[in-house]
């Protein structure tokens, strides 16, 4: 792994001191009330890096929990939705797409501050190398081909069938994205000169999770916006390319 990728995945890796807080009582309450099988003591803990959204690991002596929230104050109109997170897998978790399972939703401000979620902890691999430096040569293929089979499966799903027909704006995905992200990469001084598709494959990788000794995508989170048109093309082109690099 490159000097720039090993500093990226020592600060993004792991769990540890909470920097957003919130009132840990309160949410150890709620989730006896609402989270089958849930009983304390409870440890917080936040998951380091780079989430839009504050992530914490939740562990009790019988289990591991992860909770998404939105981030407190003051947010711009319709960012940060959790809720819509929570949405997307909930209807997607009866699929063949991998997404935790989510054991309960508060849209409730008042609990801990802000609406959340509490899902599953799955342990597994993040690649924070967009080379996949850290996996043999021999061995990416596979992890390439499981991206691509997660990404047909997400393609095949009937939307309708699982609750999302009234999801997202129908059409027009395309122009709608490019003209955002050519937007958002022209005012970051990081980004501003790095070709789109590195930029989103880059994005890509760091946001899924493989098992820990084989190559298979583990469930994820962070699926608010797979159904507004069709991304898993826009997708599929970026890792087809990047195949083709290696």
């Amino acid at each position: 792994m490159s000097a720039a990728g090993a500093d990226l995945a020592a600060a993004n890796t792991g769990a540890g001191k909470v920097r957003v807080a919130f009132d840990e009582a309160a949410l150890a309450r709620w989730m006896a009330a609402h989270v089958e099988g849930f009983a304390g003591p409870m440890v917080v803990e936040q998951f380091n890096g780079g989430q839009s959204n504050p992530t914490y690991r939740l562990t009790t002596p019988a289990a591991r929990y992860v909770l998404r929230r939105k981030p407190p104050g003051p947010l711009l109109k319709g960012a940060h939705d959790v809720l819509r997170e929570a949405l997307v897998q909930q209807a997607l978790y009866p699929t063949d797409v991998p997404v935790a399972r989510i054991f309960a939703v508060c849209e409730d401000e008042s609990v801990i501050g802000s609406a959340f979620y509490v899902m599953d902890m799955v342990e597994g691999r993040v690649f924070w190398d967009a080379a996949f430096s850290q996996v043999p040569k021999d061995q990416r293929a596979a992890c390439f081909d499981e991206m691509n089979r997660v990404i047909a499966a997400l393609h095949s799903v009937d939307h309708v069938a699982v609750g999302l027909g009234d999801y997202g704006r129908p059409g027009n995905y395309f122009a709608r994205q490019i003209g955002l992200s050519v937007g958002l990469l022209a005012n970051r001084p990081q980004t501003k000169h790095l070709p789109i598709h590195r930029f989103h494959f880059g994005r890509l990788v760091t946001e899924i999770e493989f098992e820990l000794r084989q190559s298979r995508l583990l469930p994820g989170f962070g699926l608010s916006g797979v159904l507004d048109g069709q991304p898993r093309q826009f997708l599929l082109a970026h890792m087809h390319e990047k195949v083709d690099d290696l």
